[in-house]
């Protein structure tokens, strides 16, 4: 407390009020190029981080919207590059899912369409007169209505399958027996 008393009493144009003053000013511009300086690189470390999550906000976003299989750049090592990483991954797996879903879709419309013609193709020809019914006829028909049912059949069993609903019974087969 004294030397703070004996800097107080000095005279404004003594050299050692002079130092005071420059040194005060020399500290606040100090501290305010310090305060800028921080402030600065917060903005940098913080825009740093919020970009590659604003990117991956926006791919999640057109993910949701069905624009499948969209990535984002990978930038980092850390744990937003770990997170950019999964995603990359989980859209391409949802492109490639979505797109067997799509090609099963058109395989089995494929193969229901060929016996559903072919059986409601000889009832109406049968029906209008222009083929008689015979047995032959009527066989072949059921043929194509039994191979309609099974392929129902398999279809429902997949579906149950893909839902994880299909009961399993495992059992001792002869392999003999699973050859026949």
């Amino acid at each position: 407390a004294d030397a703070a008393d004996a800097l107080d009493g000095l005279p404004a144009s003594s050299p050692e009020a002079h130092f005071l003053a420059s040194s005060t000013t020399a500290l606040l511009a100090a501290l305010a190029l310090a305060l800028a300086v921080s402030l600065a690189v917060g903005l940098w470390l913080a825009s740093r981080t919020v970009r590659p999550l604003r990117r991956l906000t926006e791919a999640a976003r057109g993910l949701a919207s069905g624009d499948l299989g969209r990535t984002v750049p990978v930038d980092h090592a850390d744990e937003v590059g770990a997170l950019a990483r999964a995603f990359n991954a989980m859209s391409e797996r949802l492109a490639e899912a979505t797109a067997l879903r799509r090609q099963m879709t058109a395989d089995v419309s494929h193969d229901l369409r060929t016996p559903v013609t072919t059986v409601l193709g000889t009832l109406e020809l049968i029906e209008s007169g222009t083929l008689e019914a015979t047995p032959e006829r009527i066989r072949a028909a059921r043929e194509q209505a039994e191979r309609l049912a099974r392929l129902v059949e398999s279809f429902h069993t997949l579906a149950l399958a893909d839902a994880g609903a299909l009961p399993v019974h495992p059992a001792r087969v002869a392999p003999a027996d699973a050859l026949r």
